[in-house]
């Protein structure tokens, strides 16, 4: 059974997306906040931004070609059900019930975006493709997906070709049924 929420974790405050800046400006926020706090690696990597940059722009199109409405052309990212390892990095969370999120502003891919559009990490090192990787899903779309691939759970943790499966990501393209949760914080 799928969950019924998503989780957004985040460390100062929610659904701040870097990739919607221009270059200069999300080189600006983050020596500002390299200030006050250590950034993660991904953040200090250019080549990071330039991927990730990509991959937003083919999910977009995605999800435009598979009956998406997006409001937004850089996704906010959410997990489907809880993420041991984002819990272990962002000091808050945020649950929103999946019901709140209408199906025509969320995509899923089944782990994290960078694993299923990227073919390496940031040392790069080769990540084996799946067969459902470059690809998104839409809400009804997941069950299938997930008879066929099997939902990610624990197995990345003792099974080395899950080693990339940690998680189910959201893409939420809208920022409309997030307004609630961002002026009730």
């Amino acid at each position: 059974m799928l969950p019924d929420f998503l989780v957004h974790y985040y460390h100062d405050r929610p659904f701040q997306t870097l990739t919607e800046l221009p270059q200069d400006e999300t080189e600006r926020v983050l020596a500002k906040l390299a200030e006050t706090r250590k950034l993660r690696r991904r953040l200090r990597s250019s080549f990071y931004f330039e991927q990730r940059r990509k991959a937003e722009r083919i999910m977009h199109e995605q999800f435009v070609a598979k009956g998406g409405e997006p409001q937004r052309l850089n996704p906010h990212y959410a997990i489907l059900g809880e993420s041991e390892i984002w819990a272990g990095i962002e000091p808050q969370s945020l649950r929103i019930p999946l019901h709140a999120i209408p199906s025509k502003w969320i995509s899923f891919t089944a782990t994290d975006s960078w694993s299923v559009y990227i073919d390496q990490d940031l040392d790069g090192n080769q990540i084996p493709r799946k067969p459902h990787y470059g690809m998104l899903y839409r809400s009804d779309e997941l069950e299938g997906l997930f008879e066929i691939h099997g939902w990610p759970g624990d197995r990345w943790k003792t099974e080395p070709e899950w080693e990339h499966d940690i998680y189910v990501e959201a893409q939420i393209w809208s920022d409309e049924p997030l307004r609630e949760y961002l002026t009730s914080l």
